[in-house]
């Protein structure tokens, strides 16, 4: 069955579509990242399912909480940025779920204060996370595990 490879729903190379979900649409399959499928519905429902509870800050614990929920995201995200063929799926999809949490509460903390600095300090985390892994690939040290 040929794969429906666009970009937006699955911004990986073709060759990468072993990081996608293959759904079967038509006589084709579409792919989506995994990660993402997984990441923006949680991060949706978290965000609205806070507002329905009208949740309150929680100081340090929403410090520990989004950064928390975010790692295990980051780390088998730079994983496969580094190693291109490590991890299964599911893996991709669990931690989605856990950065959807995190992402979703650091959102839900800026819509209630856009000078929230929890959802500033991790997007600066975020960044620089990034940004590492990204200059460690340019480098061309893939493996420096």
């Amino acid at each position: 069955m040929p794969i429906l490879h666009i970009m937006a729903l699955a911004h990986h190379r073709a060759e990468d579509v072993h990081r996608c979900l293959l759904l079967p649409i038509g006589g084709r399959r579409l792919a989506i990242c995994a990660r993402c499928a997984a990441l923006y519905p949680t991060l949706l429902v978290t965000v609205v399912l806070h507002a329905w509870l009208h949740a309150r800050p929680w100081g340090r614990i929403d410090w520990l909480l989004i950064l928390g929920a975010e790692l295990p995201m980051m780390v088998n995200w730079a994983a496969g940025r580094l190693r291109p063929r490590q991890g299964p799926n599911g893996w991709r999809l669990v931690t989605g779920v856990a950065g959807g949490i995190g992402l979703g509460r650091a959102f839900y903390l800026y819509f209630q204060d856009p000078r929230c600095e929890v959802f500033w300090g991790n997007l600066v985390l975020i960044g620089i996370g990034v940004l590492a892994v990204e200059l460690v690939r340019a480098r061309g040290l893939r493996d420096p595990l």
